[in-house]
């Protein structure tokens, strides 16, 4: 029964540590966009040049051997 007289402030103590730091995260914008940096590795760079703007043949195109 005496350890619960110490677990139970510990785990209270440390759940506000928790709220404390996701709050703070929160407010400094650490959640505002989850998505745009997972998919910044898939851009390439160089689709911008002229050279890569010009069309390209689908794979449907390809398989119908035009």
């Amino acid at each position: 029964m005496n350890i619960l007289m110490l677990m139970i402030p510990l785990t209270l103590i440390l759940a506000g540590v928790f709220l404390y730091l996701f709050i703070k995260a929160t407010k400094q914008g650490q959640f505002d966009d989850l998505v745009t940096p997972a998919y910044e590795i898939l851009i390439d760079e160089s689709e911008d040049t002229p050279e890569n703007l010009t069309p390209q043949s689908t794979t449907m195109e390809k398989a119908n051997g035009n």
